[in-house]
């Protein structure tokens, strides 16, 4: 049986702050027009927040690009209600 959607983003997102050696807590929360917010908690937030969310913003560009990469539009999309 296939992956569906939420799990492979999740999978996605855990490996790739595995492999910054952060250990994470990941939640897909329920997306809002064409945003999917996922949730993600750690023991040293400020880390990854950085200095004036500096940090923060790369990893979600880097996170976009990485599932854009690893998932096409529709299979982000059609897992949350998206055609």
């Amino acid at each position: 049986m296939a992956q569906s959607n939420p799990e492979k983003i999740k999978e996605i997102i855990e490996e790739f702050f595995q492999k910054m050696g952060f250990g994470v807590e990941v939640e897909i929360r329920i997306p809002q027009d064409l945003t999917i917010p996922i949730d993600i908690k750690t023991f040293e937030p400020q880390v990854l927040i950085g200095k004036n969310g500096e940090t923060l913003t790369e990893i979600q560009r880097l996170l976009k690009i990485i599932l854009k990469k690893n998932c096409s539009r529709e299979e982000l999309l059609h897992r949350f209600g998206y055609k």
